[in-house]
């Protein structure tokens, strides 16, 4: 018969430890600390200034093409690309 030892009320009702605790070696942060970590990893683009660095680079690619009639949706999916992955990068 195996018995098991009861734990004190007064252990019960301590503060529970983080979800994550640092240090750990998990390499987890508690959400409290993810929260503040995103806010601060890059700053806020409105949709208008996405869109400005979108045709401005867009421009770019024709010129580098001497601008050449037919290529303007490929010029703008591909500024799309590069801006997006600038964007993500920070």
């Amino acid at each position: 018969m195996t018995t098991t030892a009861k734990t004190p009320a007064s252990r019960a009702t301590a503060a529970a430890p983080a979800r994550f605790p640092i240090g750990s070696g998990s390499g987890l942060k508690p959400e409290r600390e993810l929260s503040s970590a995103r806010s601060s990893a890059a700053p806020a683009v409105s949709a208008e200034q996405r869109s400005a660095m979108i045709c401005e680079a867009a421009y770019y690619i024709a010129e580098r093409r001497a601008f050449e009639a037919g290529h303007e949706l490929d010029d703008w999916l591909l500024a799309e690309k590069q801006v997006d992955a600038t964007l993500a990068s920070g």
